[in-house]
């Protein structure tokens, strides 16, 4: 049975936030029974006095705005708090007694502004001298001062810093157990690492815990990974063309036309329901028994794939293609002549503003896309490119060279059918529509694939032919 940490703070530490009030309640009534405004006593010699100050403005005599402001502020830090203490799962003890010490001091001054419409101030140090220039913050404004002491403050100023400086310590220390844990060798992915969490399969000495729990050094972790539950989906047998395989992953050739993930529309005959029927080794990734496909080609694309079988492979794949040292290599067809033999195409890729299942460069929310080409035959139409991409955003290469008006032969989404023959010369149309009329997708095709084995670790690349079609095209250019 998991036990659950309480949903309300323990009594000890509303003891503690209650005792902070009265604290700070009694000292400021004691002092306005003993003293008028202004008026001084010596507790060590010019050090340290007794000084009853009615300030208006915040903590340690700051005057940012007005009366109302900080009320609000103190209205603030009082639900910033107990969003704290209720949400907060962590038990670490300075933790909480910092949130009690903000809460007791933020309630103590607040009560005085209902009392007496400004903050009672008794203690009175003289030890520092403090300069401040004119200052504006957003729409705050402050005339800036110079003290030869430092400003009268109170028990509850006091409270809240000593419980800020204990919570900030604890945010700032330690590590988020979900990055901990997948940083370690687990095999293990940081996305299955918070679905173990949030299905309680992680604990700390006993207790279940959010991602966001920090790692304070001590704790008794224990793992527990269910058996990799079956996929929804159907395994069918749909030949592959298997280019290398083990018991870690294996790399396919994949035929244009053929969806590689199931989608609304594409739920079956998709290269993951004939991986399912292939594949008899998987040990799950992410909890379920599945093959992963670490990149994607679109449905119309043909050419090389790498498919990992387990977490650690999936894990080291994903890491390659994030650090940019996975090879994939593609060979395209474009409409045009490249300006340059050679080139880098570095333009972000986000969802078109006019069609939203296309992509676009787009300079709003667009992401960082990489791509290199090196121009290998010129035609009379076209270009043969090889292209490599350094990042790998939807429809990346397909998108940036229409962006640069030589979009891929062929791809009706994206410029290289019908759009580009209405461009084209009179004297040179039937030749275009010939060229359309071989091919029936965009002339794109994933060559190469290169990469670091998560298990031997060496280094493996692959080639593949170029399919009929594309050959087909490239035979008519060079009659």
């Amino acid at each position: 049975m998991i036990k659950k940490n309480p949903k309300t703070p323990p009594l000890r530490f509303l003891i503690i936030t209650i005792l902070v009030i009265l604290a700070d309640q009694l000292s400021k009534t004691a002092v306005i029974c003993l003293l008028p405004p202004g008026e001084s006593v010596s507790v060590l010699g010019n050090l340290f006095r007794l000084t009853l100050v009615l300030n208006p403005g915040g903590v340690f005599g700051t005057r940012l705005g007005s009366q109302n402001f900080y009320a609000f502020i103190s209205l603030l830090a009082i639900g910033i708090t107990l969003w704290f203490f209720f949400k907060t799962k962590t038990q670490e003890k300075s933790f909480r007694i910092g949130l009690c010490l903000v809460l007791g001091g933020a309630v103590g001054n607040l009560i005085d502004r209902f009392r007496f419409g400004e903050v009672v101030d008794f203690l009175d140090f003289d030890f520092f001298n403090v300069s401040l220039p004119p200052t504006k913050i957003l729409f705050l404004k402050s005339p800036g001062f110079y003290l030869d002491r430092w400003p009268v403050f109170n028990l509850a100023d006091s409270f809240v810093l000593i419980g800020m400086v204990l919570v900030v310590i604890h945010l700032a220390s330690g590590k988020r157990i979900d990055i901990f844990l997948s940083q370690k060798d687990l095999g293990l992915s940081r996305a299955f690492i918070q679905k173990l969490i949030s299905d309680h399969n992680i604990l700390v000495d006993g207790n279940s815990i959010k991602p966001s729990y920090k790692i304070k050094g001590g704790e008794k972790i224990k793992i527990e990974v269910p058996p990799p539950e079956k996929p929804s989906l159907e395994p069918e047998d749909i030949p592959l063309d298997i280019v290398y395989e083990d018991s870690d992953l294996l790399v396919v050739n994949k035929k244009a036309g053929m969806v590689v993930h199931p989608a609304a529309g594409n739920y079956s005959h998709t290269l993951v329901n004939a991986l399912l029927f292939h594949c008899k080794d998987l040990s799950g990734i992410n909890g379920v028994l599945r093959p992963d496909i670490v990149h994607r080609l679109d449905k119309n694309t043909s050419g090389l794939l790498v498919i990992a079988k387990n977490d650690l492979a999936h894990l080291s794949l994903a890491g390659q293609i994030k650090n940019r040292t996975l090879l994939r290599e593609y060979l395209a067809i474009t409409w045009g002549h490249m300006p340059v033999e050679e080139g880098t195409i570095e333009a972000p890729i986000g969802r078109g503003a006019k069609d939203r299942k296309k992509m676009a460069v787009t300079r709003m929310k667009g992401r960082e896309s990489l791509t290199q080409y090196q121009v290998l035959d010129r035609f009379d139409l076209c270009d043969l490119l090889s292209i490599r991409l350094k990042t790998g955003r939807t429809h990346q290469i397909r998108v940036h060279l229409s962006y640069l008006n030589h979009p891929v032969l062929g791809d009706p989404e994206y410029g290289g059918r019908g759009k580009r023959i209405k461009g084209i010369y009179d004297r040179e149309r039937p030749f275009a529509q010939k060229l359309l009329s071989t091919i029936d997708r965009q002339a794109l095709h994933a060559k190469k694939l290169g990469f670091v084995h998560p298990r031997t670790k060496e280094y493996q690349e692959f080639d593949s032919k170029l399919p009929e079609d594309m050959e087909a095209v490239l035979s008519l250019l060079r009659s």
